[in-house]
């Protein structure tokens, strides 16, 4: 047998070959997004990285990094790969001892118990090796309790005596600096006498204990509500967009061109990479300068590979990635003395700042078992004292650089940092993307031995049941991304947290997890989950697809690569995968002019489709996949196929096309156990052949490293899986998966923005706030602002003129302010506006000279039209689009419209029957308008309180979270944080991001954002010049005049408008869902245009009261999609700029309006302002949609179909497995 499948391994060979000029399923010229072939420039482009520091020529790049989280600069030795360090430098934490010893009581402790250790494993008291570990370990137990600082020097003696291991590697186990210090924990916390000291046996070495099956799971209250019955997913709305899938940088800035990449152990490419078959000094296999299959990936091959991004994908600037998921793992595969916190951070500023640079739209990253130090330990934070904090250094670090980035908001960052890096966030398009740390399943996270009869002592899976559940109310979508594949063999997860998975998959699967992602193995590969654990494994009972990303690094004898989805905008399932490589195997070859070359590898659809069966509009979910690995029973050349692909056509993939092999991917074998639902599968490992533990899932295995097929051979046997029910049909494929049926109560809340406001962080609820009172205050001043003139005995002409005048002084001050807000703070520019409006008013209740009120009003804050005034909008609007996610974006400014006109309707309302009841009570008109402007100052210092209690993540940027004294404090070279020169002369140091914005102008805005913001501000001018010509308080002026009318029935006329307008602005938001943002703002507006023109030609009051109200219930609905609008087409941190200058075109042109209106109320043609205000409005209108109908907007989304009205659609699948793990190569 074995001969055979030597003799049959020419002609893989061969079609490996052809594959890899040609492109699998489609060809290189057709049915792809991009270019077939991607050549990189060669050599490194400088432009990636701000500053350097010098290195030898033929060398990768050492850029000087600045990280703008840490505030520092990264010293030259960090990485400097003639200077590899031998130890870790990081501080160590024990568990808190049980008794104050001294030092000579402590060292006794130690030499007892490792005396009673020796006695037991070499004695004869206890029989089996199970029993002498456990037994060990409770003796053990005691040495960490009573001298917890002692014990990693002990476990290193008792290691090296025993013969355990070799001297360097019971070192590198069991060290303070390495992992000493973790065990220490382990065995002061564990329960060693129970099922945790059989896990640390079984982790130690099999031979000692056997590794524990799965624990009963209690299911009791672990969902907050059932699975809802016949669940449905959303209709496919035929709209694809481009997703990419990277994982598994592992940049090596310690890379030495030149150095042994044939080493005899450890990571090669390194200065002290060795190969010990040959004479020290010299090198069997030099390594080239972009990488080798025994290597991690150099700077060049990184940044060849995302330059290749763009164009193999056919996207770039302006026509963008939707988005990206990034499935973990930045660090290099170091041994663990060459680690430190200070490396792992470097990895992370630098990747997640070339993604930034590269890639086109926001990246989703999850963090992998290489994203930590030591490396894949994390702690839960129900550890004691410190011990649950003492890697929460790392969860603010990348917390902070995704939100520098600007993947995450303020909400997402403060997630991650509590969740271990884990977050949940809603994307533009609408699907809700989940990330965990999966080294809480991992078995190499030693801490998880503590507590193992819990599944969940992180608290990982609980959060991701309550966002899920969340999704499931909202009727969203979700994918769950993650690093360490969720379990199929066993070498990679714990059992219990698997299991838990497991059942949160099958829980919300299909109709609310859409897909699952993984990185880990290196490979390109495929899971499935199945409902019920897998008891039945048919296609009807597939649910989620899960998705293995191949990585870049070519690391374990893989090419580089990466990924393409096409996605579904509705359902968000992926209709298209393609596979992108470069050839490793031609890197020692390549000119001296040429870079890598990044080519098409393959369709998914096209390689599988035909074999499966699979229609051509049905995507590729979990069905697909199933339907996939049926047809690979009967086609062993599709396994082979499968095979190649696996490996992106490396050359050093082994063949697959031998029953054996073929058997071995194959074979799924039943086998029984105490709750009757586990599965054996036997097959080829990324490392070792071993025989695999599933549940509830099927890994599609493509591990065909370095392998002996014997032992295979001998264990394989074949099984028939399959019943009658599961033939590959279309009505067999096709099942119904929708989104769940809600109450007419829960719908209503989501159409109409409510249930995005409860959920809305506490600042957006304060903003709301001080947006209702200021609009009281609002209210209630315009309607008696040109009565006040008027009783103050100044003509029509002088109120129009202090109407303008005080537009201009607004425009003035408020564009001053806005300019400045993100680099003064927010916070601040709102508190002086609301002491300004208390200056005003107080000016306004206490004097009656025209010229010190006109300057009042200038300098200060008064509206003379009802609508906004002063610098609030622009800091607001912009604060808000920070906190809030552009999907939901929309919601809120449509509750910040209704809040607005809430308040100015209760103002108005207030004020006619407040001054009407105090005339009533014998005061003069002028002294009780002089009353409401005492009320309008107390408002003022009402909303500067407010102001106060607004939280730092309302700032456009937060300083810096570590101090360089800090960093001292923690074995930071600080001294060597500058580049030098060739010369030896200090460079000057690298430029450093502020802890606050810049200032930004009109000039330094992007081409972009300007363009947009002429266009805009163009139509702003004729729409606001309206709105200026007839304000409210104009209005009121004119049915006053017109129809004699008190101050009390006028201010609830104004009122009713304004509650009727509330009504309009919360509809708008569901509005824009279904039709856009700009057909919302134009065919709401324009019907108002219309009333606005017939106001005045009515003489009957209640002709007129019914189109002030027709037209207040349509004028305002354009507000939020409008604010929406101008927050997604402009760059996020020009918002508060570019509102400031929009409001300040805005209200300049509102500035003349109330001049003209004086003008020809003086001239007895007040009516004429009316007829003007309305066309010029409708030509806004017009000129919105002709300039912007068809541009695409993030807060531009289909609306969720309701559930009678979705078609049926394939299941949502899913597929989870693991390969095993090995530290130093996963």
């Amino acid at each position: 047998m074995a001969i055979g499948c030597s003799i049959m391994a020419v002609v893989p060979l061969l079609a490996q070959y052809t594959l890899a000029q040609a492109g699998y399923g489609g060809g290189a010229s057709t049915g792809i997004p991009g270019v077939s072939s991607f050549v990189a420039p060669a050599g490194y482009p400088t432009s990636a990285f701000s500053s350097y520091y010098p290195s030898p020529s033929g060398q990768e790049p050492q850029p000087a990094l600045y990280d703008p989280v840490l505030n520092i600069t990264f010293p030259r030795n960090l990485t400097n790969p003639d200077t590899i360090p031998d130890n870790d430098p990081d501080p160590v934490y024990y568990p808190q001892p049980i008794a104050k010893l001294s030092t000579v009581a402590q060292q006794a402790v130690i030499k007892s118990i490792l005396a009673a250790v020796s006695e037991i494993i070499n004695g004869s008291s206890i029989q089996g090796n199970c029993s002498k570990c456990i037994a060990a370990l409770s003796v053990a137990k005691s040495a960490a309790q009573l001298a917890p600082s002692l014990v990693p020097a002990a476990m290193v003696a008792l290691c090296t005596s025993s013969g355990f291991h070799s001297a360097s590697t019971c070192a590198e186990d069991f060290e303070a600096s390495t992992f000493g210090a973790i065990w220490t924990q382990v065995l002061g916390l564990a329960d060693v006498a129970g099922l945790d000291g059989q896990y640390i046996c079984s982790s130690l070495s099999t031979s000692f204990c056997p590794a524990p099956g799965v624990s009963p799971l209690n299911m009791t209250g672990l969902f907050p509500k059932p699975k809802p019955a016949n669940a449905k997913k959303p209709a496919a709305s035929g709209e694809l967009v481009k997703v990419l899938h990277m994982s598994d940088f592992h940049l090596d800035p310690r890379y030495k061109v030149g150095s042994e990449s044939n080493c005899s152990s450890g990571l090669c490419c390194r200065s002290n990479a060795l190969n010990s078959a040959i004479p020290p000094g010299q090198v069997s296999n030099s390594a080239p300068l972009y990488g080798a299959f025994t290597c991690d990936t150099p700077y060049d091959l990184g940044l060849a590979a995302l330059q290749a991004v763009g164009p193999m994908t056919g996207t770039s600037k302006t026509n963008p990635l939707a988005w990206t998921v990034y499935t973990g793992d930045l660090v290099s595969h170091e041994s663990q003395n060459e680690l430190s916190r200070l490396y792992a951070e470097y990895e992370e500023d630098s990747i997640y700042g070339m993604l930034k640079t590269y890639l086109t739209g926001p990246v989703y990253p999850a963090l992998g078992n290489h994203d930590t130090n030591p490396e894949a330990i994390d702690a839960p934070h129900s550890l004691p004292g410190p011990l649950g904090t003492q890697f929460s250094w790392n969860y603010d670090h990348v917390a902070g650089l995704w939100q520098h980035e600007g993947w995450l908001n303020s909400t997402g960052a403060e997630q991650a940092r509590l969740h271990y890096g884990g977050y949940s966030v809603k994307n533009q398009y609408g699907l809700r993307v989940i990330t965990i740390n999966t080294d809480f399943w991992y078995k190499s996270n030693f801490l998880n031995f503590i507590h193992t009869s819990d599944p969940d002592v992180s608290g990982t899976f609980a959060f991701l049941i309550q966002e899920l559940q969340a999704a499931e109310d909202a009727g969203e979508r979700v994918w769950i991304v993650g690093h360490v594949l969720s379990g199929w063999d066993g070498s990679n997860p714990l059992p219990n947290p698997t299991n838990l998975f497991y059942q949160i998959v099958d829980r919300y699967s299909p109709h609310v997890i859409a897909n699952i992602f993984f990185g880990h193995t290196h490979e390109d590969q495929q899971m499935i989950y199945y409902a019920n654990n897998g008891t039945n494994q048919s296609l009807a009972t597939a649910l989620t697809p899960g998705w293995i990303g191949p990585s870049v690094t070519p690391l374990n004898n893989l090419n580089s690569g990466f990924r393409l989805y096409e996605v579904d905008t509705a359902t968000f399932d992926i209709f298209e995968a393609y596979t992108f490589y470069a050839n490793v195997s031609a890197f020692p070859s390549l000119p001296s002019t040429q870079g890598p070359t990044y080519k098409f590898e393959y369709s998914t659809r096209a390689t599988y489709g035909p074999a499966a069966k699979w229609p051509a509009d049905a995507p590729l979910n979990a069905t697909f996949w199933h339907a996939v690995t049926e047809a690979m029973e009967k086609d062993a050349g599709l396994v082979s196929t499968f095979n190649t692909l696996q490996g992106k056509m490396s050359v050093k993939t082994p063949n697959c096309t031998c029953e054996a092999c073929v058997e071995a991917k194959t074979l799924l074998m039943p086998q029984a156990t105490e709750s009757g639902r586990h599965f054996l599968i036997l097959a080829t490992s990324h490392w070792p052949s071993t025989t695999h533990y599933i549940r509830g899932s099927k890994y599609i295995n493509l591990n065909l490293r370095a392998q002996t097929w014997d032992s295979i051979i001998r264990t394989s046997t074949r099984q028939q899986r399959r019943t009658p029910s599961t033939l590959t049909t279309a009505s067999a494929i096709t099942t119904t998966a929708m989104a769940p049926t809600k109450g007419f109560a829960q719908k209503a809340a989501q159409e109409l923005g409510l249930t995005t406001l409860v959920h809305s962080p506490r600042d957006i609820h304060l903003l709301l706030l001080t947006r209702l009172i200021r609009m009281f205050a609002y209210g209630s001043s315009t309607l008696i602002l040109a009565l006040f003139f008027a009783a103050l005995n100044h003509s029509d002409a002088q109120i129009g003129l202090f109407m303008s005048l005080t537009l201009v002084g607004d425009v003035l001050i408020s564009l001053l302010l806005t300019l400045v807000a993100d680099s003064l703070g927010r916070r601040r520019i709102l508190i002086m506006g609301a002491l300004l409006m208390t200056f005003s008013g107080a000016v306004f209740a206490t004097v009656g000279n025209y010229w010190i009120l006109l300057l009042a009003a200038v300098l200060g804050v008064i509206s003379p039209s009802g609508n906004e005034i002063g610098p609030f909008r622009a800091v607001e609007e912009s604060t808000i689009a920070h906190l809030s996610d552009a999907s939901t974006r929309s919601d809120i400014f449509a509750w910040y419209v209704v809040f607005g006109t809430l308040g100015t309707a209760g103002g108005a309302l207030a004020c006619g029957w407040v001054t009407q009841g105090l005339q009533a009570a014998g005061w003069s008109e002028l002294a009780s308008f002089r009353f409401v402007f005492w009320v309008y100052a107390g408002i003022g210092l009402v909303k500067a309180g407010l102001s106060l209690f607004l939280s730092p993540a309302c700032e456009a940027q937060q300083a810096a979270t570590k101090k360089p004294e800090e960093r001292e404090a923690e074995g930071v070279d600080l001294q060597e944080q500058q580049p030098f020169l060739a010369d030896g002369t200090a460079a000057p140091p690298p430029p450093k991001p502020k802890p606050v914005p810049k200032r930004i102008g009109i000039t330094t805005l992007s081409a972009k954002s300007r363009a947009t913001l002429i266009r805009l501000c163009a139509l702003f001018f004729f729409d606001s010049l309206a709105s200026g010509m007839v304000p409210n308080s104009l209005i009121a002026f004119f049915m006053e005049r017109k129809f004699n009318m008190p101050q009390g029935k006028l201010g609830t006329i104004l009122a009713t408008a304004s509650f009727t307008s509330s009504i309009g602005n919360i509809m708008a938001s569901s509005i824009a869902k279904r039709i856009g943002l700009v057909k919302t703002m134009v065919f709401t507006h324009l019907p108002s245009a219309i009333f606005l023109a017939l106001f005045p030609l009515p003489t009957s009051l209640v002709i007129t009261i019914i189109l002030l109200v027709a037209r207040a219930s349509l004028s305002s609905m354009d507000q939020a999609p409008r604010s929406a609008f101008l927050s997604a087409v402009v760059l996020p941190e020009e918002r508060t700029a570019v509102m400031g200058i929009v409001n300040t075109v805005k209200t300049m042109s509102q500035s003349s309006g109330p001049l003209i209106t004086g003008t020809l109320a003086g001239g007895g043609r007040f009516w004429v302002a009316f007829v003007v205000a309305g066309a010029l409005k409708a030509s806004y209108d017009v000129g919105m949609l002709t300039m912007f109908v068809g541009m695409k907007i993030d807060g531009d989304r289909k609306p969720e179909p309701a559930d009678e009205e979705a078609e049926p659609e394939s299941d949502d699948d899913s597929l989870t497995g693991d390969a095993p793990a090995n530290r130093s190569r996963s």
